[in-house]
């Protein structure tokens, strides 16, 4: 048995049936689950407004809410989980268009099995992009500290003798 993967969900679907089975499919391929599912948009503000999670997966038909209603929510919120659709029948356009607005994946529930490869795949990406934009903002910090630093510098070069300098440099860093 694979070991289990800690992994937050909320599924917006309107169908117990198909929760379930996404829930044993994710299961399946190791993942510790914490779920909630909701089928409206009150139900989905008010899991979101609660609590942050590392994934939502969305049916693509539901009667009242559809899945780019959802993210447009998830986004408006602030929140910060991978979004993906599971959907029985979807079209090319379809796919296309929600892939361009921030969609991470969608999956045919014909082929749940390809579920939890596609959320360890977004995950493993997502902690990829955060591990450059921290690399990139500590670079940006300490380039800024730099410049900070060595403005300090020139007053001080133009008033003490060269040879001070490199005491006076030390001081300064420390």
């Amino acid at each position: 048995m694979p070991e289990a993967h800690p992994l937050s969900v909320l599924l917006v679907e309107d169908s117990p049936l198909d929760a379930e089975l996404v829930e044993l499919a994710l299961r399946a391929n190791g993942f510790e689950l914490e779920c909630e599912c909701v089928d409206s948009a009150e139900a989905m503000r008010v899991a979101l407004e609660r609590r942050s999670w590392d994934v939502i997966v969305s049916d693509y038909r539901l009667p009242d809410f559809d899945p780019m209603e959802a993210l447009e929510l998830a986004h408006e919120l602030g929140e910060d989980a991978l979004f993906l659709i599971v959907s029985g029948t979807i079209g090319e356009e379809a796919t296309v268009a929600a892939l361009t607005a921030d969609v991470r994946s969608v999956v045919l529930k014909s082929n749940l099995s390809e579920l939890a490869p596609a959320i360890e795949r977004e995950l493993d990406d997502r902690d990829t992009r955060r591990g450059q934009r921290e690399a990139e903002r500590a670079l940006r910090e300490s380039e800024e500290r730099f410049r900070r630093s060595d403005a300090d510098l020139e007053l001080p070069r133009k008033i003490i003798h060269p040879d001070d300098l490199p005491l006076l440099e030390e001081t300064i860093r420390s």
